[in-house]
Parts: C-alpha cells; structure tokens; sequence
C-alpha cells in the first residue's frame, strides 16, 4: 500500500511524545456523522464492520457524549 496524504487517513500518536503511531490509510469506507442524530446510524454501521471481521478505526468528538 502507497500512502496518499490527499486521501482521509486518521493517525493515532503515541500521546507520550515517542516517535510512533498508527496509521489507518486506503479505506474501504470512509463514515461521517455531521449532526447529533447520525451519529447512531454511524456506530451501527461501525459495529456491522466489525461483526465481518473488518477493522475500524475513528474518532468522535466531545459534542457527540449527548
């Protein structure tokens, strides 16, 4: 796999300052919640991903807790 920074990726980083991480790139699928009430819809369709044995990786901001 060629990494393509103009392509979605998420990298997670060490928090403790260490040069490492982890790098998510070439998505199959790419899921975004925009309003409070996408976000359900969003974490099923997460949870069917991994129910077929496929990894997922994201994030989710403070604003979707509600």
């Amino acid at each position: 796999m060629v990494f393509d920074p103009a392509r979605p990726f998420l990298f997670f980083e060490n928090a403790r300052g260490e040069a490492t991480g982890h790098l998510f790139a070439g998505a199959e699928e790419w899921l975004d919640a925009w309003t409070l009430a996408e976000v359900p819809g969003v974490l099923n369709r997460a949870q069917a991903a991994l129910a077929k044995g496929r990894w997922v990786a994201g994030y989710l901001g403070y604003e979707a807790a509600g």
